[in-house]
């Protein structure tokens, strides 16, 4: 067989411990600003199959969270709009093909939605 195809999937798990800052302002106000901390443990694993090989290699680590976030809404409805920053230290994954970098840092921005039901 002249060409192999190889799939690759990568698998994350994690664990944290979380920490919500929400200053009380007030019965009467229905929008607050607030913090989010978070530290806890990650863990990655790279499957690489095709043909008769399927290899796995893996990886762990440390993890931070941090978000900043404005929400808002009343007795039924509200929302949570905000921007975070997951920062992880890992090793790189010992592959055939050199170390393989797993670092799962980055920014992101966020809304979510609730509604509540009497």
């Amino acid at each position: 067989m002249l060409g192999t195809s190889y799939d690759r999937e990568l698998t994350g798990e994690g664990d944290f411990l979380t920490v919500h800052y929400i200053p009380y302002i007030g019965d009467d106000r229905y929008t607050r600003v607030g913090l989010l901390f978070g530290a806890g443990t990650m863990d990655y694993e790279l499957t690489q199959s095709g043909g008769d090989l399927e290899r796995t290699f893996s990886t762990d680590g440390s993890a931070r969270l941090f978000q900043a976030y404005v929400d808002w809404g009343g007795e039924a409805f509200g929302a949570r709009f905000g921007l975070g920053h997951p920062a992880t230290d890992l090793d790189p994954m010992d592959t055939p093909g050199g170390p393989l970098d797993a670092d799962a840092s980055g920014n992101h921005v966020f809304l979510d939605l609730r509604w509540a039901f009497e």
